[in-house]
C-alpha cells in the first residue's frame, strides 16, 4: 500500500508526501526481512522502494539524500541478480544525468548494459544505454560551454 501510494504521489509531483510514504514503506520492508532465497527469486522489495524514493527525494530538492538512497539501492540490488542490478544502475544513472554528472551517468550506463546483457534483458540493456548516451552528450555539451 505505501509503495503504491508513494509512487503515485511521486508521479503526481507531490514530492514531500511521496518521500514520507516511501520512507515508511522502506522501514516496513526492511523490518520484514525477506530471506536471501526469496530476494534472489523475486527481487528485493526494498530495492524497488528505493527506486521511487531516490527520485522523490531529488524532486523535493534533497539531492544528497537522493544520491545516498540511490547508492544504497545499487548496493542492495547485487543480491537480486543482474536484471535488478541493471535496473538499479539505470535509475541512478538517470539521476546523475539530471544532476549534470555525466561521467557517473555514463559509467552506470556501461555497467548497466553489461548486466542487462548478462540477464538476457534487452529492454534493460537499452535503458542502460540511454544513460551512457546521456552521459556522453552532457559531457560534450559541458566541454563546449
Amino acid at each position: 500500500g505505501r509503495l503504491a501510494r508513494g509512487s503515485v504521489l511521486w508521479c503526481l509531483g507531490d514530492a514531500e508526501p511521496a518521500v514520507h510514504e516511501l520512507q515508511h514503506a522502506l522501514q516496513l520492508a526492511e523490518g520484514a526481512g525477506a530471506g536471501r532465497v526469496l530476494i534472489m527469486a523475486f527481487g528485493d522489495p526494498a530495492v524497488r522502494i528505493r527506486r521511487f524514493l531516490c527520485h522523490a527525494l531529488a524532486e523535493a530538492g534533497r539531492r544528497d539524500e537522493a544520491i545516498a538512497v540511490a547508492d544504497e539501492m545499487v548496493h542492495h540490488s547485487h543480491l537480486s541478480g543482474p536484471a535488478d542490478e541493471s535496473d538499479a544502475l539505470a535509475t541512478r544513472g538517470m539521476m546523475y544525468a539530471a544532476f549534470d554528472e555525466p561521467r557517473k551517468a555514463h559509467d552506470d550506463g556501461v555497467e548497466g548494459r553489461r548486466l542487462g546483457r548478462l540477464a538476457g534483458a534487452d529492454l534493460l540493456e537499452h535503458f542502460a544505454a540511454l544513460n551512457e548516451s546521456w552521459g556522453d552528450a552532457i559531457a560534450v555539451g559541458t566541454r563546449a560551454s
